[in-house]
């Protein structure tokens, strides 16, 4: 066993049953109480025979998490979230209602997983038992953010995604209203939502999406031993820039335009665009009386952002794709190893951008095209319909073609 002196760690990976220890995933709301009979295991703790940290010993902060299993591979929820649509685990799943215990004692001495900030959390007698009702089931993990994991799932015998949204703060709930605007869209270089459900008095929202089989731009980057090619990489701004054509004509701004919210097929270079977290509808600008820190990536947030909403439009998108554009080229991190503050400071006063010296020798039409979409300047930048003639113009001139890449 794992002598780590950090108590709310051990209780999170295990619970504790006499003196047999069961593996179990832990779930939001779910109280565990703590049994520890092993001696050996006490002292290393400083706990006492009761369960209880010794009075010499300060008690450490709990441990807090966002709904999710530390295991990385896998989430376990109650079934009672999905009530009203009837989702089914996938085969993988597996149900572990019978492996955790309800306390009925509130003198028990409890560890709260999940409790929000301000409330108590270890050791606290008067903290009334907290549990999902349903079936736990265990969700096979695809992808994590920090608002969000995503998971698979199955719909009326269909395939999909749910993107679990713990409510536990309001940028979080934020968030989860704002991918509501996905439901107008519908293109093949978006990622298609279905459903968004918030309900009332619930610690999760869930976005239903479909399922596609690929990897984030930003982890092809940085994992792939495959690489782009150049026109691959012309390709996939393509793909990225008529996703956003059709955001634009609905008038939503995506505002978080970045590789990692950018999916690329496994089978073949198609893009899609995903994540409307950050999103906003330009036919209810008076909805928006600030624009939140919280929302957007900093170094991939256009100058005027930092400026106030007055200023918001679709062109900060367009610089966003400068951006990702840069990355996707030059396959470097943008601004690395500077302070966030700094890169504020001199992305809005100083005019500062990536450097493009080492690209010399590519195309220098492409570099034309991501040096014009970031400009200081909103009102200079391209449109999504400019950016796309002169994309496609690039593989007309080379005579590229691609199976996988979708046409509109």
């Amino acid at each position: 066993m794992d002598k780590t002196p950090v108590l709310a760690k051990q209780l999170a990976k295990i619970v504790f049953r006499g003196n047999s220890v069961s593996p179990v995933r832990l779930n939001v709301g779910q109280i565990v109480e703590k049994r520890c009979s092993s001696e050996s295991f006490r002292k290393s703790q400083s706990i006492n025979r009761y369960g209880c940290r010794s009075k010499h010993q300060p008690a450490r902060r709990a441990l807090k998490f966002d709904g999710f299993s530390p295991v990385k591979k896998h989430i376990v929820l109650p079934s009672i979230l999905l009530d009203g649509i009837k989702i089914d685990s996938n085969d993988s799943s597996t149900d572990l209602s019978h492996q955790l215990e309800t306390i009925s004692s509130p003198k028990s001495s409890i560890l709260h997983i999940g409790c929000p900030r301000g409330t108590p959390n270890l050791n606290t007698p008067e903290k009334k038992t907290i549990l999902e009702k349903g079936k736990l089931k265990s969700w096979p993990v695809i992808g994590k953010g920090s608002f969000a994991t995503v998971v698979k799932a199955k719909l009326k015998g269909e395939r999909v995604a749910l993107k679990i949204i713990a409510k536990n703060s309001s940028p979080k709930k934020e968030s989860l209203r704002r991918e509501r605007h996905a439901l107008l869209l519908n293109h093949p270089n978006i990622v298609k939502i279905t459903r968004v459900l918030n309900r009332p008095n619930t610690k999760f929202g869930i976005v239903v999406m479909e399922l596609w089989d690929s990897i984030n731009l930003q982890s092809f980057l940085d994992d792939c031993e495959h690489k782009f090619t150049f026109l691959q990489k012309v390709c996939c701004s393509l793909d990225v820039c008529q996703a956003l054509n059709h955001c634009h004509e609905k008038k939503i701004v995506h505002l978080d335009v970045k590789p990692k919210n950018i999916l690329i097929h496994n089978m073949g270079w198609a893009s899609k665009i995903c994540d409307f977290g950050s999103s906003i509808s330009m036919t209810h600008m008076d909805r928006y009386k600030y624009f939140p820190r919280h929302q957007g990536t900093i170094k991939y947030m256009a100058p005027e952002l930092f400026k106030g909403s007055h200023t918001i439009s679709e062109k900060a998108d367009i610089y966003s794709l400068g951006i990702t554009m840069w990355q996707l080229l030059s396959e470097e991190t943008p601004y690395l190893g500077e302070d966030l503050h700094t890169i504020i400071y001199k992305v809005v006063s100083q005019n500062f951008r990536p450097s493009s010296s080492k690209l010399q020798t590519v195309d220098q039409d492409f570099i034309s095209i991501y040096e014009k979409c970031w400009l200081g300047d909103y009102t200079m930048r391209p449109t999504t319909t400019e950016i796309t003639k002169s994309l496609t113009k690039i593989l007309e001139a080379n005579n590229f073609k691609n199976d996988f890449h979708f046409k509109c």
